[in-house]
């Protein structure tokens, strides 16, 4: 992309005009060379989301109008090779001119760059573009402020296809030895000047040929296939009109609501319906009427709609037979396309990765040795699949804080010493402030410990992996930093870095792979991908996206929520944990490991009454039944297990009940008597209770 701006503005003055299309058209200009920084900053806004476009002649304004190119010293031509009629000659042409080529990202379309010796007028430029554009059979983008596609980004039309460079340096010719070839020296030059305003008087269509009654009402879609572009349409519908014999004032009413050209108006700044079709007018002002004889002839003149409606369905035909044709030839594409990056990527394996097993079995076994200890072996691949809002980043922080210090994961699981290797922390999704000061810096590492992870900010940067720069990146980082155990947060972010659509399995799995390599060539160990699930209820604990994700882990570690109560899961290749609570302690953002989910769910409600009862000190009975309630914890709806867990949380020395001085009855108030850690109690010694709760043994404090 850099390379494309210097050699074509290098060190000129002037205005670089760009536009990006997606959900809708945005245009805008940037001074050069002192604007060269916010231009990039602009296209990296709009890179992974829409087309972008440049305009390949410096501006002499802030702004995009025909004549007002300066510094021109370069043609340009936009081929589109299914309009080409005559191939070999085109591309024998391309072969005599030696220009710079980039390759479109629409099959092998091409954008032609031609070097010019010294700088041209407008004039003069304006006759040599039109003139290679018809040497090359080329759309019509030879005026100065045509827009191109820029090299370094996509093409979204379908799916993503990068724009690249096919060749980067272009033959330098000089505009006298051009005007020597015969296309360019024999094009018909029509000068803006000559050209209508685009206004018109409005006449009646009567008594004219069907065909030209009919054709204006043609949807995009029908004449995009026709004609191969909307402004192709516009341009071949008024060609057959002046054909017809139809006067301008004729063609410009039968195409006034012609969808295709104003929607190009609608989507593109500057683009004029009626001016286009005089542009077309003028360029053709001698051709021939229709001869008298030909007058009946299908297609040219009125026929019934009975007639149209069957060679409508005749053409639909020869168009689906067309369409099924270019299919077929894009899968093989595809499939050509995958074998030779499967060939780019090929590896050859070293030889000691072919093993006799006969030898193998007069070994012992090795032991299975563990990173984290039950959780992950050494040498996995380990997915972290969090459900919405179940604290993945926390998790995280706790995991990596662990490796680095040689501590505990979850005060529980030992985790293996890293030696002189480091934990190397990709942090794709949060802002550098957020993640330390708001979730690492409460970890309490020492120096020491911090000294062994290394965080790479990469919110905002993208690093391509699957392009042999990005994966070459990414392998120099993680041996420059000597990592051992590589952490990616988030598969989502890893995705959308390199172009890859994350619910596409082929995709997605070639990534995975990429990534595996790297891991291999880096002498990474182990590697932790997080991933989310989806939101609703029936994605259940799988990824979201592509099902390969799940298939590739070795390990999978899944975070749930219930309520208020976070768990874990752990299931693999000689690693296994059930369901289990996680504590957390706010102050020093640790997790802990807790007690099954049914415990821990007992535990979190006698949690809600202990803080319900610390909010309203001396509260009644009813009172407390009443926003316990309210508090609408799953299970706790009906008076009777309110009351076995208000019971509970006295048994347990939570809260203290006695009856209100001077009331009658038996009112009672509770208040809370300790500041225990719930998570620490065990409830197995509180007795089991029968009816409404009250059980035998409560001791009333």
């Amino acid at each position: 992309m850099e390379h494309y701006l210097d050699m074509l503005f290098g060190d000129e003055e002037g205005f670089v005009a760009v536009a990006a299309k997606g959900e809708g058209w945005e245009e805008s200009q940037f001074s050069w060379p002192a604007g060269r920084g916010r231009l990039l900053r602009w296209v990296e806004r709009h890179i992974d989301t829409d087309n972008i476009f440049i305009c390949p002649a410096l501006r002499s304004e802030k702004r995009r109008v025909k004549g007002d190119g300066v510094s021109l010293d370069w043609l340009w031509a936009d081929i589109d090779w299914e309009k080409v009629n005559d191939k070999p000659a085109v591309m024998a042409a391309i072969k005599q001119l030696q220009p710079a080529l980039v390759y479109s990202g629409t099959g092998k379309n091409l954008h032609v760059y031609l070097h010019l010796s010294r700088e041209v007028t407008i004039e003069e430029h304006y006759r040599l573009n039109q003139g290679l554009r018809d040497l090359l059979e080329a759309d019509a983008k030879h005026p100065d402020n045509s827009l191109l596609r820029l090299p370094g980004t996509y093409n979204r039309k379908g799916k993503p296809v990068e724009v690249i460079w096919r060749r980067m340096a272009s033959m330098v010719w000089a505009p006298e030895d051009l005007l020597e070839i015969p296309a360019i020296r024999d094009t018909r030059i029509v000068h803006e000047k000559a050209v209508g305003d685009g206004t018109y008087e409005k006449v009646s269509l009567e008594g004219l040929p069907g065909y030209a009654r009919r054709v204006g009402k043609m949807e995009s879609d029908e004449a995009i296939d026709r004609f191969g572009s909307r402004h192709g349409a516009v341009y071949q519908v008024t060609l057959k009109l002046i054909k017809l014999g139809l006067s301008r004032d004729q063609i410009h009413t039968a195409l006034e609501e012609f969808p295709p050209g104003l929607e190009k108006q609608e989507d593109e700044q500057g683009y004029d319906l009626h001016r286009d079709i005089d542009r077309c007018i003028a360029r053709h002002p001698t051709l021939e009427p229709v001869p008298e004889e030909l007058a009946e002839a299908p297609g040219i003149v009125e026929i019934s709609d009975e007639e149209y409606e069957q060679e409508k369905a005749a053409e639909e035909e020869d168009d689906l037979d067309q369409a099924a044709r270019k299919w077929v030839w894009r899968q093989r594409v595809e499939e050509r396309g995958r074998q030779m990056l499967a060939h780019a990527a090929f590896l050859p394996p070293p030889d000691e990765a072919t093993v006799l097993f006969s030898e193998r079995l007069e070994e012992e076994p090795e032991d299975v040795e563990y990173l984290v200890e039950g959780l992950a072996s050494v040498g996995d691949n380990v997915s972290i699949t969090g459900q919405f809002k179940s604290g993945k980043t926390l998790f995280v922080c706790n995991l990596v804080r662990s490796l680095a210090a040689h501590t505990p994961f979850l005060d529980r699981f030992k985790v293996d010493q890293l030696g002189a290797g480091t934990v190397g922390f990709w942090s794709l999704e949060m802002t550098q402030a957020v993640l330390e000061n708001r979730y690492m810096r409460p970890q309490g590492m020492t120096e020491d410990q911090a000294s062994n992870l290394i965080i790479w900010h990469g919110r905002g940067y993208g690093i391509p992996l699957l392009s042999g720069t990005g994966r070459q990146w990414a392998i120099d980082w993680l041996k420059r930093e000597l990592v051992e155990v590589w952490v990616i947060d988030s598969f989502a972010r890893i995705c959308a870095m390199s172009g890859v659509e994350a619910n596409d399995n082929d995709q997605v799995l070639r990534l995975l792979k990429t990534l595996d390599e790297i891991k291999k060539a880096s002498g990474v160990s182990e590697m932790f991908l997080i991933a989310h699930t989806g939101r609703g209820l029936e994605a259940g604990n799988r990824a979201r996206g592509a099902t390969v994700f799940d298939d590739w882990a070795d390990a999978r570690w899944i975070l749930t929520r219930d309520d208020s109560i976070r768990f874990l899961q752990v299931e693999g290749r000689d690693v296994e944990l059930e369901k289990t609570s996680l504590g957390f302690d706010a102050e020093t953002k640790h997790l802990t490991l807790g007690v099954d989910p049914a415990a821990a769910l007992r535990k979190g409600s006698v949690q809600t009454v202990v803080d319900i009862v610390r909010e309203n000190p001396g509260i009644g009975k009813t009172a407390l039944t009443i926003k316990v309630r309210e508090s609408r914890m799953r299970g706790y709806s009906q008076n009777q297990a309110i009351a076995a867990l208000i019971d509970e949380a006295a048994d347990l020395g939570l809260v203290r009940c006695d009856p209100v001085p001077g009331a009658r009855g038996r009112k009672m108030s509770y208040t809370v008597v300790a500041e225990a850690d719930i998570l620490e109690l065990d409830f197995s010694q509180v007795k089991e209770r029968q009816g409404s709760g009250r059980g035998r043994g409560r001791t009333r404090r």
